[in-house]
């Protein structure tokens, strides 16, 4: 009888203290997840929005092996990319630092200008154009491009919880 009335007790309350709160490796990778996550999936609805557009402006072109609109990769696909990754490492770092005492509307603006300043660089190569811009003799400056596109979503996330990390409860 006493396993049966320990099974049907009410639970006993955890308080929020600071030894259940996300550590900073938690907070890092939680970051790091919603900005890659979002990042990627807002790439591909963009990509959704480039592919409608090539449709309507080439779809009598001819085409070899491919067809003409196979993955386009447009304005669409990049905004998707870059706003996804702000958006989503925002809110990963966001409900860490939540969960880590800091103040909600504090731990959302930390969050959102350390993703904006981790997603710059890999802004500012994409409107540098790319490596056609460059002189032909930097072989260096192609692969840098690319990296600093694609890890956008992790210096994103990066950003957002260094920025979160230092906050406490006021």
């Amino acid at each position: 009888m006493d396993t049966l009335s320990i099974g049907i007790q009410q639970p006993v309350a955890v308080a929020a203290s600071s030894s259940n709160a996300p550590s900073t490796f938690s907070l890092a990778k939680t970051s790091l997840k919603w900005g890659w996550g979002v990042g990627v999936g807002a790439a591909g609805v963009g990509m959704v929005v480039d592919y409608a557009l090539c449709k309507r402006y080439h779809a009598d072109e001819p085409s070899y092996l491919f067809p003409r609109c196979f993955m386009p990769a447009g304005g669409g696909t990049a905004t998707g990319y870059f706003g996804g990754a702000i958006v989503g490492a925002t809110i990963g770092a966001a409900r860490a630092g939540r969960k880590r005492g800091c103040p909600s509307r504090e731990a959302t603006f930390r969050a959102l200008a350390g993703a904006a300043l981790g997603v710059t660089p890999g802004l500012m190569m994409l409107a540098w154009g790319g490596p056609d811009k460059y002189p032909p003799e930097n072989e260096w400056v192609a692969p840098a491009i690319a990296l600093t596109i694609t890890t956008a979503p992790l210096l994103a996330g990066v950003g957002a919880a260094a920025a979160v990390v230092t906050c406490r409860t006021s």
